[in-house]
């Protein structure tokens, strides 16, 4: 899934999407700070101001490529559970499983 995972983020985070997602940082650093938790204030500034640099390559960047990984896996997780609702449907309840 790594390479999925690059290649995406190579795709996926331009310029005007890394400005996106630093400004969204700052703001949830703000949120956090009011709200008194204070120990994740810094990372997130930290990740902020990293991705808000212009020479940032978004393949080679750990936030990146998790941004992209849990969306491939909230995808899946959806994929899955409605693969099994059809399948439940499908399967009824007064249906005989071929498995009996």
């Amino acid at each position: 899934m790594s390479g999925f995972a690059s290649e995406s983020a190579a795709i996926f985070f331009d310029a005007d999407k890394l400005n996106i997602f630093k400004r969204r940082l700052e703001e949830t650093a703000f949120f956090q700070f009011k709200k008194g938790c204070n120990d994740i204030v810094s990372t997130l500034l930290c990740v902020a101001a990293h991705i808000g640099k212009d020479q940032i390559v978004p393949e080679e960047e750990l936030f990146c490529t998790e941004i992209i990984n849990r969306g491939f896996e909230i995808f899946q997780q959806s994929f899955n559970s409605v693969d099994k609702d059809q399948t439940s449907t499908m399967m009824g309840s007064d249906s005989i499983s071929p498995l009996t």
